[in-house]
């Protein structure tokens, strides 16, 4: 046990991407913001929060919660989801992502203190 915690790549608030003309850093808040924005502009939600798990170079986790405008089907709106968060980690920010989770829940039960995002 404690062999994997040590040998266990660190996790980081900062996502370093190279380039010919060098480094740039991109902050935990930076990717989870892009990813909350995409998903609102894109699908029926409100209240959507997401928490991103990164490493040096890659994305390890990203789970997004979010409340359903639509209440039907959830299953296909919630792979949806994922398939924007998807794409827009992969192809704007040119970085891996191992593992996308999305929470949908209806949205009747929405909190009165849930972010509005337009």
């Amino acid at each position: 046990m404690l062999l994997v915690a040590v040998l266990r790549p660190a996790t980081t608030t900062k996502l370093t991407l190279a380039s010919d003309q060098g480094d740039l850093s991109v902050s935990k808040r930076a990717v989870e913001n892009t990813v909350a924005k995409a998903v609102a502009a894109e699908h029926p939600v409100k209240g959507v929060a997401v928490a991103a798990t990164m490493h040096k170079s890659h994305v390890k986790q990203a789970t997004i919660d979010a409340y359903s405008l639509d209440p039907t089907d959830l299953k296909a709106q919630a792979a949806g989801i994922e398939k924007t968060a998807q794409t827009k980690l992969e192809h704007l920010l040119g970085v891996p992502v191992k593992k996308i989770k999305v929470n949908l829940h209806p949205g009747a039960k929405a909190p009165g203190n849930a972010a509005r995002v337009l």
